[in-house]
């Protein structure tokens, strides 16, 4: 691989992670930003916290409504999105070398000063709910989901992204703010970039809407996660349905996260 295609490293001094492939071939410009906010920050008590924080928090901020928000990246046919997985909160840009600058500063203003409307949440809510439901109709989705809970126990890795009926139709709006509190700060922010950007542009792109983010000074909720159990020999979970349509998962137990080979495996 080319030198120039080596991604460099900067950490700023409110403890961002700054990495930055620069790859002058191309006008394009995709971002990520990490943050440690996925799933493993909820209980059983709030079991899809975070997939409503990642579907609501694009729908306002202090400066812009969810109308406004759209309007800039459509305007400029750029893409932004978040997400939630298991592990992290992902907002992902991607855009011409010319409108980064803009959409990137929208990136900040979501992760900074989302407002969670109300109204956006319950819409939201239902959308999800509905989802909920609809899963268990989906036979793949019953079959994967005692897999997952044997697996994996009381351990978050046995849920799904969207939650349960009961804990996401107990969500509220203050729910996401404090969720936003407590887990959405610079030193837990790792931020990709590759594309037709230098370590330089993008540095000062961060200092500029990023770098005088804070940390507070609260300590972070322990949010205790149970070790998933031991699985040993093989064992047959049949979920018998009346359907024309039979589908089987498989599962094991691999390298831990910490492990060398995890990276290979899981690519």
């Amino acid at each position: 691989m080319s030198s120039r295609l080596s991604p460099q490293r900067l950490v700023l001094s409110n403890g961002i992670v700054l990495l930055v492939t620069h790859n002058p071939t191309s006008d394009i410009i995709a971002a990520r930003l990490f943050l440690q906010a996925g799933m493993l920050r909820e209980n059983s008590s709030n079991w899809g916290l975070s997939h409503l924080v990642a579907s609501v928090i694009t729908k306002g901020t202090e400066q812009y409504n969810a109308q406004e928000l759209a309007q800039v990246v459509e305007s400029v046919g750029a893409s932004l999105g978040t997400d939630s997985s298991s592990d992290y909160f992902l907002v992902s840009l991607k855009t011409v070398s010319e409108d980064f600058e803009r959409i990137f500063e929208l990136a900040a203003e979501i992760l900074r000063s989302p407002t969670f409307p109300e109204k956006e949440l319950n819409t939201e809510r239902n959308v999800t709910l509905q989802g909920i439901k609809s899963r268990k109709e989906q036979s793949l989705a019953n079959a994967l989901r005692p897999l997952r809970q044997e697996l994996h126990g009381e351990h978050p890795y046995a849920q799904t992204s969207y939650g349960v009926l009961e804990t996401v139709e107990q969500i509220q709006s203050q729910d996401l703010h404090q969720f936003h509190r407590d887990y959405f700060r610079p030193d837990e922010l790792v931020i990709s970039i590759a594309g037709n950007i230098t370590l330089e542009e993008a540095e000062r792109f961060a200092q500029k809407y990023l770098g005088d983010w804070n940390n507070t000074t609260e300590a972070q909720p322990r949010v205790v996660v149970k070790k998933p159990p031991k699985v040993t020999g093989l064992k047959f979970l049949p979920q018998v349905r009346d359907s024309q349509q039979t589908t089987v998962a498989f599962g094991y137990p691999a390298a831990s996260v910490h492990h060398p080979d995890y990276l290979g495996l899981k690519f």
